[in-house]
């Protein structure tokens, strides 16, 4: 089980790096796997490394409502939770990886 959540896992960080879409199936056991401690901390690490920019942090900072400096941090933290609380679909997770979040993402980002 453990090698099948880890599976799973890097399915939907490679998502999220924009390399794949993910079917609802593939989210929603990402979502499972988010609920251990042990994947969900790596996610967020990873979602604040692939966000380096000024023009991103600005545009988290923009989104989130928060300084440059904790943007990356609150953005990829609500996102993570999103997933976690089953908020994102597959529709928004492609969205998300493209650089055009969903109305729904940026719900989440603002932490609403």
């Amino acid at each position: 089980m453990r090698n099948l959540i880890g599976l799973l896992t890097g399915i939907g960080l490679t998502a999220m790096a924009g390399c794949a879409a993910m079917s609802n199936t593939q989210v929603a056991l990402f979502q499972v796997a988010m609920q251990d401690p042990s994947y969900y901390k790596p996610f967020v690490n990873d979602c604040k490394g692939a966000y380096t920019t000024r023009f991103q942090k600005q545009n988290m900072a923009r989104i989130t409502g928060v300084g440059e400096r904790q943007a990356q941090a609150v953005y990829c933290e609500r996102a993570a939770q999103g997933l976690r609380a089953g908020r994102m679909s597959s529709d928004d997770m492609l969205s998300y990886t493209m650089g055009n979040p969903t109305p729904n993402v940026i719900r989440i980002a603002q932490g609403k």
